[in-house]
């Protein structure tokens, strides 16, 4: 599904990407501490 970008374009999609990855990795985060209690 996720194409990987020309080099050039790295730092636009990881701008864009930005938000849904924090949110990712927040509900990751989350998930782990839930799941070591």
């Amino acid at each position: 599904m996720l194409k990987k970008p020309p080099k050039a374009d790295l730092h636009q999609t990881i701008i864009r990407g930005f938000p849904h990855m924090f949110l990712f990795n927040l509900v990751t985060l989350l998930w782990n501490v839930l799941k070591g209690i």
